[in-house]
C-alpha cells in the first residue's frame, strides 16, 4: 500500500486499494485519498478510524507505518 499514484491508472488502483482495505465505497475512498495527499496508508487509517489526515499520519508514524498496528485499538 505504499503506492504513489503518478498517473491515472495508478490513481484508479489507489482508489480500489483504499476502498477494499477500508470497506468504503470508491467515492469515499477517492475523497479520503485527495484529503490525504494520495497516501494510501493514511487514507485507509483515516477512513477506518474516522480520523483526519493529520491524525491518521500521526497514528501511522507512532507505529512505524504499520497499517495493521495503526488500526488496532
Amino acid at each position: 500500500v505504499d503506492l504513489r499514484p503518478t498517473n491515472a491508472k495508478l490513481v484508479r488502483r489507489a482508489i480500489r486499494l483504499t476502498a477494499l482495505a477500508s470497506g468504503a465505497d470508491e467515492a469515499r475512498a477517492q475523497a479520503a485519498l485527495e484529503a490525504c495527499g494520495y497516501q494510501v496508508k493514511v487514507a485507509i487509517v483515516a477512513i477506518a478510524k474516522g480520523l483526519g489526515p493529520a491524525e491518521a499520519r500521526a497514528r501511522l508514524a507512532a507505529v512505524h507505518g504499520s497499517v495493521r498496528a495503526a488500526l488496532a485499538d
